[in-house]
């Protein structure tokens, strides 16, 4: 997972690469997989105000990428389409975990 750390008084963005316990993973894909139809909204784009995100690099050179800007859950994906496919997912359980982890100490 990776996380941003603002300073904004310097004008500094960092990345802060955070490793996932195989549990969190499970977790993770669990959530993601259990998400309804109903709460997934196609997007053109995702946001580059960003917080935090995490990407599932698969054995096939594609990736799932999900991606928090303190409010919504994107997800690009390029297992579907080659040109990939990008959506938002309503799914509280991401939501906390991304919060949770936000608010650890760096």
């Amino acid at each position: 997972m990776t996380k941003t750390n603002s300073l904004w008084d310097q004008a500094q963005i960092y990345f802060i690469d955070v490793e996932l316990q195989q549990e969190q993973i499970e977790a993770i894909v669990n959530w993601m997989n259990s998400t309804p139809a109903h709460a997934i909204t196609i997007r053109d784009h995702t946001p580059s105000d960003i917080v935090a995100g995490i990407v599932f690099r698969l054995s096939s050179n594609k990736e799932v990428r999900i991606q928090y800007d303190s409010e919504n859950i994107y997800v690009t994906r390029t297992d579907l389409k080659s040109e990939g496919v990008r959506y938002s997912i309503e799914q509280h359980q991401i939501k906390d975990f991304f919060d949770q982890q936000l608010s650890n100490s760096i």
